[in-house]
């Protein structure tokens, strides 16, 4: 990336593109707890008692929010019409 952006390009992570993408998400709309599987992170969401029963996976839900992840995305690169 800063080969194309320069040197001015600040410091980041992989982990940074995790909590840019799960920030967004939310940003768009979809649950915490539904980003939070997505990212297989659910420790935050789902501990103590909560997290040995909940057990479930929540597919339609984290299909509906990667549909929003790619209209949100198709909106970035497409361009509008003049």
């Amino acid at each position: 990336m800063r080969i194309h952006l320069g040197q001015d390009f600040p410091h980041f992570t992989l982990h940074d593109i995790r909590r840019t993408f799960t920030t967004k998400l939310v940003k768009i709309g979809v649950q915490t707890d539904i980003a939070d599987r997505i990212l297989n992170h659910v420790s935050g969401s789902f501990e103590g008692v909560k997290g040995i029963y909940q057990r479930y996976e929540f597919l339609p839900e984290r299909k509906d929010a990667m549909g929003k992840w790619n209209h949100y995305i198709q909106k970035l690169i497409v361009p509008k019409p003049l």
